[in-house]
């Protein structure tokens, strides 16, 4: 008879699982118990990963590296090095001394009153007339702008940004984010 009444029950649980009386429970549960929907809400910044990201912006104040000055958001330094004496001339030109120099040779002329004299900017020495040229850029540089005998190179950088406490650059403004818990509204 045990083995019988052990038949009926699993017999009786099969008609009950099969019959969807458990199913039929979980399709209307009582009102109280359905989950509402809520909503996240921030009065001041936006919402990312369930917070209220809050980023204030302030001005910064620009600033260089000792030595370099503020250009409008930028810095720079004037450095002088000394230029490089040419190694070599113009055409018609020799190195000489300290620079190119091209001597011409003219023949004397005779004014009106039969004396040797020598034409245009020439100068007379023995009995010819000579015509010293001088190149003026005697000196040359490999880098940056001929300035006399000195060669000026202007070394440009991103200006620095100081900011106040708290806060950090970015680019060239100061920002500090906070995070603060959002508000929870029920739908």
């Amino acid at each position: 008879m045990n083995n019988k009444f052990g038949k009926i029950i699993i017999i009786l649980m099969y008609v009950f699982l099969v019959s969807g009386c458990q199913k039929e429970e979980l399709k209307n549960p009582p009102q109280e118990d359905i989950p509402k929907e809520k909503e996240l809400v921030c009065k001041e910044g936006k919402l990312e990963n369930n917070q209220c990201k809050i980023v204030t912006i302030k001005e910064g104040t620009l600033t260089c590296k000792e030595g370099y000055t503020l250009d409008n958001d930028s810095c720079q330094k004037v450095i002088l090095i000394d230029a490089v004496k040419k190694s070599s001339c113009p055409e018609g030109f020799e190195l000489k001394y300290d620079g190119c120099i091209s001597i011409k040779d003219y023949s004397l002329e005779k004014n009106e009153n039969n004396e040797d004299i020598c034409p245009g900017s020439t100068t007379k020495r023995g009995s010819v007339c000579k015509e010293i040229l001088k190149e003026n850029n005697e000196y040359s540089c490999i880098k940056g702008t001929l300035k006399d005998t000195s060669c000026e190179i202007i070394d440009k950088q991103d200006a620095g940004v100081m900011c106040p406490e708290g806060f950090k650059p970015n680019q060239k403004v100061c920002e500090k984010i906070e995070y603060k818990e959002p508000e929870i509204i029920e739908k």
